[in-house]
């Protein structure tokens, strides 16, 4: 009889096991995916920096020859400001999205990783009382 119970708490050992290495593969890849979204951030920061370098080369050429071009100036640098304001918006909206999945997956695999814990030590308090 005791046999029969050791071999159902080695079983549901095995299962608590199985469980807690999906739970770490499912952190493991949730830190991927974060990973790769602070190298999608680091691209958006690059290519707003692309931006303001050539705003500030279309400043310069603008005070050498504002009287003449003025009016499409003001049109280039209006599509301008409205591109990087929709790329701006964008990257916000993409980070935020972002951040809320990522927080959403991580609070998951905590609250999976809770489970499992005590489901294993309920499963390490039964093999203690059958050795005694």
């Amino acid at each position: 009889m005791e046999n029969n119970t050791l071999f159902k708490t080695i079983e549901q050992l095995k299962e608590t096991l199985t469980d807690i290495s999906s739970a770490r593969q499912q952190v493991t890849d949730t830190v991927t995916a974060y990973a790769l979204t602070q190298k999608e951030i680091h691209s958006y920061a690059k290519h707003l920096k692309d931006i303001e370098n050539a705003l500030a080369e279309l400043i310069t050429l603008l005070q050498n020859n504002n009287t003449a071009i003025e009016q499409q100036t003001e049109s280039a640098v209006s599509n301008l400001n409205r591109s990087c304001d929709q790329i701006l918006n964008k990257t916000k909206s993409e980070l935020s999205n972002a951040t809320k999945k990522f927080t959403s997956d991580t609070v998951e695999n905590i609250n999976t990783l809770n489970r499992q814990a005590e489901k294993f030590n309920h499963i390490i308090d039964s093999a203690n009382q059958l050795t005694i």
